[in-house]
């Protein structure tokens, strides 16, 4: 079983900061959200600088997430690691060189 990168019981307060994996994530914004089964569920904006380019950009979660997005829109990659890469060498960004 894979422990949450995000676990809160309560909504954190706005500019809230975690870090994960080396990458700050600031709390710009939080709402409720009806799901499709009725159910309000709270969704929570961050703000982050993107793995690959340093860009800022923003990326949503819930009160509890197994992932979160490291890059992005332009340099998102689902799937491959930010640590790592598609090679499964280490990034350009955190020093690593590629052959």
């Amino acid at each position: 079983m894979t422990k949450n990168l995000i676990d809160f019981r309560l909504t954190p307060k706005l500019g809230h900061v975690i870090t994960l994996d080396a990458q700050r994530y600031v709390l710009i914004d939080n709402r409720l959200h009806r799901r499709l089964d009725g159910e309000y569920t709270m969704i929570l904006t961050w703000q982050s600088d993107c793995a690959t380019c340093g860009n800022p950009f923003t990326t949503t979660s819930g009160l509890v997430a197994h992932t979160v997005n490291r890059r992005c829109a332009i340099h998102k990659r689902p799937g491959i690691s930010a640590k790592t890469g598609r090679c499964g060498r280490p990034s350009y960004r955190k020093g690593g060189h590629h052959d």
